[in-house]
């Protein structure tokens, strides 16, 4: 089924807000009804219409989204 299985917000910043400069634009992701701390921020590596990647803190990970048609 389609059921949600929860609901996240991503907010664009200029820097994580821990005082750490990446040197790019970052997207704070947070779970809503979730802990409030755990709030995980990425740098955004690539924008494009059909595709969105990004890359954790630590650098040891890459997201990819990539739009559906």
């Amino acid at each position: 089924g389609a059921e949600l299985q929860s609901v996240s917000l991503l907010q664009l910043h200029a820097d994580c807000g821990d005082g750490v400069v990446v040197g790019s634009t970052v997207i704070t992701l947070a779970m809503m009804g979730g802990d409030p701390e755990a709030i995980t921020c990425y740098r955004v590596l690539e924008a494009a219409l059909d595709r969105l990647v990004l890359r954790d803190r630590a650098g040891t990970d890459d997201l990819v989204m990539t739009r559906l048609p």
